[in-house]
This record gives structure tokens, sequence and C-alpha cells, in this order.
């Protein structure tokens, strides 16, 4: 009792050639039936090659049904609808100035409070000047 190449159903498919180092090709072909043709689909090929002594086994994404719609991305419903200009005006645009300015304030030693000199007065008039024209002028800040 042995194997017997006689009774091995796969006898038909076997071809009598002698294994090189060359590159082999295997083709084969199938069908199968999917549910819903406009689902994405992959197809899966395991290749085990085996002998006596080893196995080795890879799997290959050798198609998906996305190849079937190449240009689905360009399938767009889109309407066209009449825009009225005076609801969609330019806005001002946000523009950032140089506003950096040196400013000099004294203070009562060891303290937070300002002394009560001309200097600081009007350092701080200034200031205050400066801040309204930039909250006054056009655009957002």
């Amino acid at each position: 009792m042995g194997y017997d190449m006689n009774r091995d159903p796969l006898r038909p498919y076997i071809k009598a050639e002698a294994l090189t180092t060359r590159a082999m090709n295997l083709d084969w072909t199938d069908t199968i039936i999917v549910p819903d043709p406009n689902r994405n689909y992959s197809c899966f090929a395991i290749v085990n090659l085996e002998d006596y002594s080893a196995s080795n086994s890879r799997t290959y994404q050798i198609n998906t049904c996305q190849t079937k719609r190449p240009m689905k991305f360009l399938q767009y419903n889109l309407f066209s609808e009449q825009m009225d200009p005076l609801q969609h005006k330019e806005r001002a645009q946000i523009e950032k100035r140089n506003t950096s300015d040196k400013i000099q304030l004294s203070f009562l030693i060891n303290s937070d409070q300002l002394t009560d000199t001309p200097e600081n007065k009007q350092s701080l008039a200034m200031l205050r000047n400066k801040l309204k024209e930039i909250a006054e002028s056009p655009g957002r800040y």
C-alpha cells in the first residue's frame, strides 16, 4: 500500500515538467457570484508550495471589485442654485500690523503701582490712543 499516482484525482492537472530555477507562471480562472455588485470586494489567493519536507505559503490580493469602477470619484449628483451676491459679500481681510512701540513707565519701589509723574501719564495716554486706533480701524483683529 503506497501512493498510487493513477488514483490521484489531481492527476489530469499534473504536467510532467522538471523543476528549474526560472520563474513559473500558474494560470487559473474562477467565477464567484457576489451578492451586491455595488459593494467593494477583494479577492485573495493563497499559494501553498509543498513537498515531503517543507511547506511554504503566501497570500496575495489579486483583484478587487473597485477596478470595475475606476472613475467612480467623478460620479456626483450636483444641483445648481442661483446665488444672491448680496448675501455673499467680500469680507475685509485681517491684516497684521506692526504696532510695536517702546513705552517707559516708572513704578514705586517693591510695588506694582505706577508713580504719578507726567511721563507716565503721557505714555499711558499714547498707549490708549494706539489701542483705540486699532479697535476702530476696519477689519477684525
